[in-house]
């Protein structure tokens, strides 16, 4: 055998090599190719002869990912130059679609006596894995580099040498890359933190934790310290020995000054912090501790808080610690008894939040206050409150009593002084009559008959003067009748106008449409005597305000002084000398007068309230020394007129005889004819009677059927006629309406709301 390879054995060994090889022309055509080839490239044989570097089904691209020319490949730049190509890295595209990398090395081939290749022979591997193991490495590389937390990488068999960092770390010491890699990372520890840091690596080292957490302080290239947090993880050789110490740094300085100034505040404030587990197990307290219940830090930490609280009151801080750990956030105050260190009880309020979930915290917040000082001054305040109570009780007491002293003397005031009218209007009488008749004679001397005169006028005067007693007395007989009171301010207005002089300018002004049930005469009396009043009260250029207000809403005034319900609201104002509070309090007081003797009688005013209360009405006075005066008489509005569509015959059973006949009265005033029973008997006996009863209105209870409504008795007998019932409270309305009735009235009632009862019960 020869010891030399033919041209057969150089053929057989490509053939049997795991490098692709190919054969490319000087046209860039494909001439020969081994079986590697067409394995790598995933084309037979015959599909690869034939083809060039130039087919855009290659789809080549070079290492960074952008397109590969065909003039770029290789095989074409070494047949274009002549020169080798090695071991360029280049991906293309196989026909099923996948992608793979290729290192390809392009030699070229010379005919003899020729220095233009006359072929080019290209050989080529797969090295996707490769590549992608170095993509996955640069990116690593990359992110390491550019992460935005420090990383440092040391190694364990140098005890601790820094192999590598990133440049955010480099940053955060203050130093370059450079400068650090290589130093021991016991060159950058704070000699105060070797402890925290050896048992850290102890732990990781012993495999008792995966993860190791370190706050600690290292030394910038300034000289200063920058505190760090640093999660440490470690890496181990085949045999399971510490290979390297990989860790990510950020810088806490900023967190720690802020914790430091937190735990300052918490150390001077008088409210204690402390955070508990679910079991109530102290895990923090701040140093307020001591001040406020005498405990020391170390013995309260570790410790269950509910061993702090009084024993009666545990039950109740358990529950409340119990239901705050079931719901995050903030619980409702809690007030509790704790025992300080030297056995005093004090009051505590504990106000929890439940940060259980809270990765930064996991346990329960509470503040707690010493609250003595809080519920002392409660207390005081709770008695001074009573205290004042008192004293308003009492003064409201006092009020009342000078209240119904005034009341009464003004009722025995105006019947002594009702008395004396009564009797002295006889007197006058026969005054006014004789000097009439004297008046008539004709042979009278001129002098007598103006002695006479005089003397009617005098009389007629007292005659004037014993009305206002009467009215005052409430002995004048009123005529009541319904009319405008705007309509009656504005007849008063005319008459008083020109009287009043031309320094005084009187206004009027009326708010809406309201009607009352009063004697005229009486209303316009309290016009005048009011304005007459402020005249006097005006001294130079003035103005006098009446105010009709109908439109008013709030009634808050009149009410106070006793009266409900809608009113008219009728103001007189002036810009007068104004009342101290010594005269308001006589005003309405009989006689009563801040004028020169012989200029008033002192009725003005008091027979002003005699006429509004009888009215039904109240009245009072707001006035300002220098400023003026207002008078507010509040009257009642008139009822509501309602008139039934139909009226008829009424059986009124009531065994109150008054109560029936004020019951009729109403009902007669607006044409309804009414037949009275007082007893059961008589109001069955009138049922056949005539004219035939329309409806029947009769009490819940007569004593003759022991406490039976005669209701019941009259459906049986009349079922037809249509049954009210007037009752009191105390009865099962509902039950007699389902049973009897058409309706049930409430003692006592107002004649409006009669009415409407009968127009809703007969209808038609």
């Amino acid at each position: 055998m020869s010891d030399e390879f033919d041209l057969e054995d150089y053929r057989t060994l490509v053939h049997a090599i795991d490098v692709g090889v190919v054969l490319q022309h000087a046209s860039g055509e494909i001439v020969a190719a081994n079986p590697a080839a067409s394995r790598l490239l995933g084309l037979t044989h015959e599909q690869l002869i034939g083809r060039d570097s130039m087919d855009p089904r290659w789809e080549a691209r070079r290492e960074n990912g952008e397109t590969l020319p065909g003039e770029e490949h290789p095989a074409m730049v070494t047949l274009r130059t002549g020169v080798v190509s090695e071991n360029v890295i280049m991906q293309v595209a196989l026909p099923h679609g996948e992608r793979v990398w290729l290192s390809v090395t392009a030699r070229p081939l010379f005919r003899e006596k020729s220095d233009v290749p006359s072929h080019v022979a290209v050989s080529f591997r797969d090295v996707t894995s490769a590549v992608r193991r170095d993509r996955e490495a640069e990116q690593h590389r990359l992110a390491f580099e550019h992460v935005g937390i420090g990383a440092v990488i040391i190694s364990f068999r140098d005890r601790g040498k820094i192999l590598s960092c990133n440049r955010a770390y480099a940053d955060m010491l203050g130093r370059s890359v450079d400068e650090l890699v290589g130093l021991n990372v016991d060159d950058l520890m704070h000699p105060a933190d070797a402890d925290i840091v050896v048992a850290a690596l102890g732990d990781l080292v012993a495999g008792t934790t995966h993860t190791a957490s370190l706050e600690v302080r290292s030394l910038r290239g300034d000289g200063s310290w920058v505190w760090t947090l640093s999660y440490a993880t470690l890496l181990r050789d085949d045999d399971g020995a510490p290979l390297y110490g990989i860790a990510q740094t950020i810088d806490i300085t900023d967190r720690k000054l802020a914790d430091e100034k937190l735990n300052t505040y918490v150390a001077q404030i008088s409210d204690v912090v402390v955070v508990v587990d679910s079991h109530g197990v102290v895990g923090y307290v701040s140093p307020g501790i001591e001040k406020a219940l005498g405990y020391a830090v170390a013995d309260v930490t570790g410790a269950n808080a509910l061993d702090f609280v009084l024993e009666d009151d545990q039950a109740l801080a358990m529950q409340s610690l119990s239901n705050t750990v079931r719901r995050p956030g903030p619980a409702p105050p809690l007030l509790v008894r704790m025992r300080t260190a030297n056995g005093e009880v004090r009051p505590v309020e504990l106000v929890a939040n439940n940060k259980l979930n809270d990765p930064a915290i996991r346990g329960v917040i509470i503040t707690a206050r010493d609250v003595s000082d809080r519920l002392d001054l409660e207390t005081r305040l709770r008695e001074r409150d009573i205290e004042f109570e008192r004293l308003e009780a009492r003064r409201a007491r006092e009020q009342l009593e000078l209240e119904l002293a005034r009341a009464q003397r003004l009722e025995s005031l105006g019947r002594l002084s009702g008395g004396i009218a009564h009797d002295f209007n006889h007197l006058l009488g026969v005054i006014l009559n004789y000097s009439t008749l004297l008046h008539r004679r004709s042979d009278l001397d001129e002098r007598v008959r103006a002695d006479i005169d005089s003397m009617r006028r005098a009389a007629e005067r007292g005659t004037d003067l014993v009305r206002q007693l009467l009215q005052f007395a409430r002995r004048e007989p009123p005529t009541v009748e319904r009319f405008d009171v705007g309509a009656v301010a504005r007849s008063v207005v005319r008459l008083l106008d020109r009287a009043l002089g031309s320094h005084i300018q009187l206004q009027l002004e009326v708010r809406g449409h309201a009607s009352v049930d009063a004697d005229r005469g009486q209303v316009e009396q309290v016009l005048v005597n009011l304005v007459l009043n402020a005249r006097d009260a005006v001294s130079g250029d003035g103005v006098i305000q009446i105010v009709v207000d109908a439109a008013e809403t709030d009634f808050s005034a009149s009410v106070e002084r006793g009266l409900a319900g809608p009113v008219v609201l009728v103001r007189v104002r002036d810009n007068g000398v104004g009342m101290d509070e010594s005269v308001l309090r006589t005003a309405f007081e009989p006689f009563f007068t801040t004028k020169p003797p012989g200029e008033g009688s002192g009725l003005g005013l008091s027979s002003v309230h005699g006429i509004v209360a009888a009215l039904g009405g109240v009245v009072w006075i707001e006035s300002t020394p220098g400023v003026g005066t207002t008078v507010t008489c509040a009257l009642p509005l008139a009822a509501e007129e309602l008139t039934p569509e139909r009226t008829g015959t009424v059986l009124l059973i009531d065994d109150e005889a008054d109560v029936g006949e004020m019951t009729a009265a109403m009902l007669r005033s607006v044409g309804w004819q009414v037949v009275i029973a007082t007893t059961a008997s008589a109001a069955l006996a009138r049922l056949d009677g005539d004219p035939p009863v329309d409806l029947v209105l009769c009490d819940a209870r007569m004593p003759e059927l022991d406490g039976i409504s005669p209701a019941t008795v009259i459906r049986e007998r009349s079922p037809d006629i249509p049954i009210v019932l007037m009752s009191s409270r105390d009865v099962d309305l509902d039950e007699l309406r389902a049973a009897v009735i058409a309706d049930v009235i409430v003692k006592p009632f107002a004649a409006d709301e009669l009415l409407r009862v009968l127009r809703a019960t007969l209808p038609n």
